[in-house]
């Protein structure tokens, strides 16, 4: 039920913004984001797990 409402929502905010009505969206789910890491990972060594370098790079999301 509540994905039909917020689909509802994305459809009507065309009509919406054009009455000067703001839709506001907001998403619980902080750690799915729009992500890519600038580095690969270092692959694992024998006794050493694979490692992520800390550094990403944001696609269409803002740093708040």
């Amino acid at each position: 039920m509540q994905i039909r409402t917020v689909c509802e929502a994305y459809r009507a905010t065309p009509a919406l913004a054009a009455q000067g009505t703001h839709v506001l969206g907001t998403d619980e789910m902080t750690g799915i984001q729009a992500l890519e890491r600038v580095h690969p990972c270092l692959p694992m060594l024998a006794g050493h797990v694979e490692r992520q370098e800390f550094e990403y790079e944001r696609h269409g999301t803002n740093a708040a």
